[in-house]
């Protein structure tokens, strides 16, 4: 019964691994503003997960715009905000070709390339580095709702997004798999605890009719 329940033990601990998840918002036209510091804004809703361990990237999915140094955008989940990227205007953030335009998916990480330093038009899908860390979300709940807000902050430029989503690895232990797991561990104990039980009064009472007690 020991490797039984040492074998449960082990079953539980690889299912209770802690795995990086996605999230994405619904697919959609997200028109951007021209010259407008409200800009447009998508939402993600989540329910009935654990709380963050790693914040790991969001990205921007068919993401277009001319002149990408008008842009600066804000990822929030209504407690944290962090800023994905700044614009030349607000952020005074230097870019090499101010004049390059989106045109694909783009991921934000807590390392990446310089989205500011890049001399490829349009800019390449690839993974940049936030502006501000990402990490900032690490312990939140992932629970509730995710904004991304992108404002353009000059004229005379049009862009859009389809959609975004949000990659984070939850807290371990904090799954389903957890209470399940714990749960068959603690009967094979019990059942182990009944089968000595049964053990010892199964010798008490042969050694009563065998005369030795």
């Amino acid at each position: 019964m020991g490797g039984v329940v040492a074998s449960l033990v082990s079953i539980l601990a690889l299912s209770s691994a802690a795995e990086a998840i996605t999230f994405t918002s619904p697919t959609g036209f997200y028109n951007i503003p021209d010259g407008n510091a409200t800009g447009v804004t998508a939402s993600i809703n989540i329910s009935g997960q654990p709380n963050i361990s790693s914040f790991n990237s969001v990205t921007i999915s068919g993401f277009t715009h001319s002149y990408y140094n008008d842009l600066r955008a804000f990822l929030s989940n209504g407690t944290t905000t962090v800023q994905l990227f700044g614009s030349y205007y607000t952020d005074e953030q230097e870019f090499t070709n101010s004049n390059f335009d989106l045109n694909g998916n783009y991921t934000f990480a807590n390392t990446g390339a310089n989205w500011y330093d890049q001399d490829i038009d349009p800019l390449p899908s690839a993974t940049y580095a936030s502006f501000q860390p990402l990490s900032a979300f690490n312990g939140s709940p992932l629970n509730g709702t995710w904004t991304l807000n992108v404002q353009d902050e000059a004229t005379d430029d049009l862009g859009a997004f389809s959609s975004f989503s949000i990659d984070a690895t939850p807290v371990p232990f904090e799954t389903d798999a957890a209470p399940a797991g714990m749960a068959i561990v603690f009967g094979a104990l019990m059942l182990r605890r009944r089968l000595q039980q049964r053990s010892a009064q199964k010798m008490l009472a042969e050694s009563v009719d065998s005369g030795l007690i």
